[in-house]
């Protein structure tokens, strides 16, 4: 009897270190993705940057975790659903922009429930962002 408890301690032991090694490695790659994306966002063209935030936000949204959103910020995909739509209207595709915009507020809106922040509000705020990181 003891012996098999101790066989499904272990086993339990195995599977939380297995696991927390998982949720490191998922985060170090989430954190290297969200520099690569914000350098191209900088730095690349407009079609490769829209190219590596969209890639971003994919990312994030199948990690939507609170782990992640405590490590690298509650307003990381918001704000990288603004840096998409920037990139588009510099393209003059203000259509495409919209969505992008729309989920960024939805998003932060969903994030702060208590206070809803506009559009024109938070392309500000991603700017000032911005111009502090250059």
């Amino acid at each position: 009897m003891i012996k098999g408890c101790l066989i499904g301690i272990c086993g339990l032991i195995t599977l939380n270190t297995t696991t927390a090694y998982a949720e490191d490695m998922e985060m170090d790659f989430i954190k290297n993705e969200v520099e690569i994306s914000f350098q191209q966002y900088k730095d690349g063209s407009i079609e490769s940057g829209i190219y590596a935030l969209e890639s971003l936000a994919r990312l994030l949204n199948q990690a939507e975790s609170s782990s992640v959103r405590a490590e690298l910020g509650p307003n990381i995909l918001a704000f990288t659903y603004i840096r998409i739509g920037l990139l588009h209207e510099k393209l003059g595709n203000s259509l495409t922009a919209e969505p992008f915009f729309a989920a960024a507020q939805q998003n932060l809106n969903k994030e702060f429930s208590a206070e809803k922040v506009t559009v024109n509000e938070l392309k500000s705020m991603v700017k000032q962002l911005d111009e502090m990181s250059i």
